[in-house]
């Protein structure tokens, strides 16, 4: 069951690359003007494990049909490493240019570049 669990994982973080380097690059010839914005700092090493672990504890959450504890696990990995790219993609998030946004957000803002 572990070894399902990390190939589907697996798969779905490259699919997810696939999908963001295409969303990325299919807008790419627009040029925008975004204000310049603050970079949090880098989450700490042990916060990036910490946050790997909740997305673990979060698949096997969602392995025994508890949707609720997957979400509790998922929103503190996020909390913990905002830029953890497994626990975006397991919320449901999708990158565009170097933004997690949710479906809604990434469809809005497809419709008003054109």
């Amino acid at each position: 069951m572990r070894c399902t669990l990390r190939f589907c994982f697996s798969l779905l973080f490259f699919v997810a690359s696939i999908a963001a380097s295409f969303l990325g690059s299919a807008s790419a010839a627009e040029p925008t003007a975004a204000p310049p914005v603050a970079t949090p700092p880098a989450p700490t090493a042990a916060a990036v494990a910490k946050a790997a672990q909740y997305v673990q504890r979060a698949l096997a959450a969602e392995a025994a049909d508890d949707a609720p504890a997957r979400n509790d696990l998922l929103e503190r990995a996020l909390l913990l490493d905002p830029t953890c790219a497994a626990a975006h993609w397991h919320s449901g998030h999708v990158r565009v240019k170097d933004r997690w946004l949710t479906a809604d957000e990434a469809a809005k803002e497809m419709t008003a570049s054109g």
